[in-house]
């Protein structure tokens, strides 16, 4: 006799409705009624859950890029902080603060990208 334990990698896809292929008209008729809001908004949710098909939710994450590493972080904290200051300062000393560490933020972003496709490309 085989035994198998079959169970999936991580959660199932959730459905979701399709607004695209909904029958707004079918909703329409189907909330007409009085006009009490705490009715109405149950009326809604019951009605588009009759008047549209459910869709699942994709989860394909392969276009996502990687993480950031801490030192991109720090950086981008250090450009908000930048940022912040500046707002509030309306100092032209503390917009060149900020616009050298943007562009310094920009540039190693850029980098690291950069050195992912070449890791990318090097294992091909």
């Amino acid at each position: 006799m085989i035994e198998t334990n079959v169970f999936s990698r991580g959660s199932p896809l959730e459905q979701k409705l399709n607004y695209d292929k909904g029958d707004y008209e079918a909703l329409r008729s189907y909330v007409n009624c009085s006009w009490n809001k705490e009715l109405l908004q149950d009326k809604i949710d019951t009605g588009a859950k009759c008047c549209f098909p459910l869709a699942p939710r994709f989860q394909n994450t392969k276009w996502k890029k990687k993480p950031l590493n801490d030192e991109i972080r720090d950086q981008i904290k250090c450009k908000k902080s930048f940022w912040r200051q500046c707002f509030l300062d309306k100092n032209p000393s503390s917009w060149l603060k900020y616009t050298k560490q943007r562009n310094k933020v920009k540039k190693i972003i850029r980098n690291d990208l950069k050195d992912q496709q070449n890791a990318v490309a090097q294992q091909y």
